[in-house]
């Protein structure tokens, strides 16, 4: 009897424990992004998706109430905090380093420090990039004058893999570029692969310098390297002069570490309280007194600082702060750049660390990113522009669906 009854009890509990959070799931103000998990959060499914495919629907629901119920960020956050001081070095997809690695041959070598975290590697389906290349080649046959390249871009897993001792696996990135080489070679469309020339022309240890420690992303140090890279290849491809490659005088070089602190999305889906000491480099052009800035095709410019971060507002810093926002479209002209070409750029978040040297060697420089709905078509683009060169700006382990259906579409 007495068992009977404390058994009541505790699904009596239980029941209102989920009843309140489901009255408070609902009532709660919603969010659409969680940084924690550096993700977007589910939406409430569309009443037509009931009619038309109602498992669908009830999924969505599902998925809907487990990203908004009540209490929800607080028991992620106590679910990783637990999984660190278990000692796990893979928590929530992220690599977390061990300590001091020994070389096995004994010989002296540089290691990544565990400080330096890394995001999980994606494995590319090998069919995908085929549909991906196949519109490449469907949307680019339309404008046979004009050059085009898929540029991969070194992600911090190639990179910095050779650092960690073994701890961290480059072989699916490694597999990933090669996919896109062969697939792009397959359906024509010309490639140039960063990964390469920055793994043999530059140490681990220079390499390390490029990357931030609490972040997926380069800082300026690698985009710069790398835009370095890209335009001694299209040097070599005819596409400008080499004397038109920027050099070191066309830019003006700042350390933020002494007066910011950085925290890179990887430390946010970790913990609100860990800061890790790490250079905050930052690049600008010597000269900006011949560029403009817009946000969609008109002749309405807008300030620098709504399109490029300036760095300087907050006392913690982020990619985008530092860098270009994440934006649908902009547009920069340079009547002092070194190069008269119009250029179109679909890009990841990568590029956007290169935008100012981008903008230094290209008189117009658009960019669009498509993960974005709500930008300009590239027909729209293509048609209404005087478009010389179309770079895709993406790296290893990015295969955008956004940009095979952004180009399925036009």
């Amino acid at each position: 009897m007495k068992t009977s009854f404390f058994s009541r009890l505790l699904l009596a509990a239980l029941g209102l424990s989920v009843a309140f959070g489901n009255l408070a799931t609902v009532l709660t103000e919603k969010e659409e992004f969680d940084p924690v998990e550096n993700r977007e959060l589910a939406t409430f499914p569309a009443m037509l998706l009931l009619t038309e495919d109602p498992q669908e629907y009830f999924a969505q629901i599902d998925s809907y109430v487990s990203d908004h119920f009540a209490g929800r960020k607080e028991l992620v956050q106590a679910y990783t905090d637990l999984q660190l001081a278990l000692g796990n070095k893979n928590v929530r997809d992220l690599g977390i380093l061990t300590g001091e690695v020994q070389a096995s041959s004994g010989e002296a070598a540089y290691f990544i420090g565990a400080d330096y975290l890394f995001g999980n590697q994606y494995d590319v389906v090998p069919r995908h990039p085929n549909w991906l290349f196949e519109n490449m080649k469907r949307s680019l046959e339309l404008y046979p004058s004009v050059d085009a390249y898929y540029v991969i871009l070194p992600e911090k897993i190639i990179a910095l893999a050779e650092g960690t001792g073994g701890q961290i696996d480059p072989s699916v990135s490694a597999s990933n570029r090669d996919a896109f080489l062969e697939y792009s070679s397959e359906k024509g469309i010309k490639a140039i692969d960063l990964c390469e020339p920055l793994l043999t022309g530059y140490s681990v240890q220079e390499r390390a310098a490029m990357y931030f420690k609490t972040d997926f992303h380069w800082n300026a140090k690698g985009a710069y390297a790398c835009c370095s890279l890209l335009a001694q290849q299209l040097a070599q491809e005819g596409i400008i002069d080499a004397s038109q490659i920027p050099g070191g005088a066309d830019f003006f070089w700042q350390d933020l570490s002494d007066s910011k602190s950085y925290k890179g999305d990887l430390a946010m889906r970790l913990s609100e309280e860990l800061t890790v000491a790490e250079s905050i480099p930052r690049c600008i052009p010597a000269d900006t007194s011949g560029m403009a800035y817009y946000l969609d095709l008109s002749d309405a410019a807008v300030p620098r600082e709504t399109v490029i971060g300036s760095g300087i507002e907050d006392e913690i810093l982020d990619y985008n702060k530092l860098y270009c926002y994440n934006l649908p479209y902009y547009r920069v002209e340079n009547e002092n750049a070194l190069c008269a070409k119009e250029v179109l750029i679909y890009k990841d978040s990568y590029e956007n660390a290169c935008t100012d040297y981008l903008s230094v060697l290209f008189q117009t420089v658009h960019v669009i990113d498509p993960r974005f709905e709500e930008t300009y078509s590239f027909t729209e683009m293509m048609d209404g522009r005087n478009i010389d060169l179309v770079l895709f700006l993406f790296h290893e382990d990015n295969l955008s669906t956004e940009l095979r259906n952004y180009l399925h579409q036009d």
